[in-house]
């Protein structure tokens, strides 16, 4: 468990299926998560949580966010796609909870998970992609020091839209 002030980051678990599927069939969600858009049924939630439980490949880290004070489960955080041969993993972050938005919780997520990151897996980069309209969470990520390596134009299909996603990345810190 990875712990903050507000927050903690647990592992993920069964008791958390029923958020996931309520998040995960949110179009507001789905939208700036940059999810896929089909229906995701409490079955395809159970398995998904089970599947994630079960893979030893170390190429996906995912915990749950959690309010310190309640226990209660508000979003959940990854890296995936982590290649230990060049130190560098890909970020997503999903604060499913409306009533979470705007807390802090983000932001100290992302110190969190960054630092085990850095710190304890020894990664060098940490890459996400955000759709271009969502402001907040490109505020959230400059403020915590990511920059812009470049932008994917017309690369998410939404509401009869194509929408410009941009690549940003966070360097480990080091002394050279």
């Amino acid at each position: 468990m990875l712990t903050g002030e507000k927050i903690l980051l647990r592992p993920l678990n069964f008791y958390d299926v029923e958020k996931f599927y309520k998040w995960r069939n949110d179009l507001h969600v789905k939208k700036l998560a940059m999810m896929h858009p089909f229906p995701v049924t409490m079955e395809s939630e159970k398995e998904w949580v089970e599947s994630i439980s079960k893979k030893k490949d170390n190429q996906l880290v995912v915990f749950s966010i959690c309010e310190k004070e309640t226990g209660n489960c508000i979003g959940f955080v990854k890296l995936f796609n982590i290649n230990w041969v060049h130190r560098y993993c890909y970020f997503g972050i999903v604060i499913g909870e409306d009533s979470a938005r705007g807390k802090g919780y983000g932001y100290e997520a992302l110190t969190l998970i960054s630092h085990y990151a850095f710190n304890i897996l020894n990664i060098n980069k940490i890459t996400l992609e955000v759709i271009k309209i969502n402001e907040d969470a490109i505020k959230l990520y400059k403020n915590f020091g990511f920059i812009e390596e470049g932008e994917l134009k017309r690369q998410f299909y939404f509401d009869g839209k194509w929408h410009a996603v941009l690549i940003m990345s966070l360097f480990k810190k080091t002394n050279e």
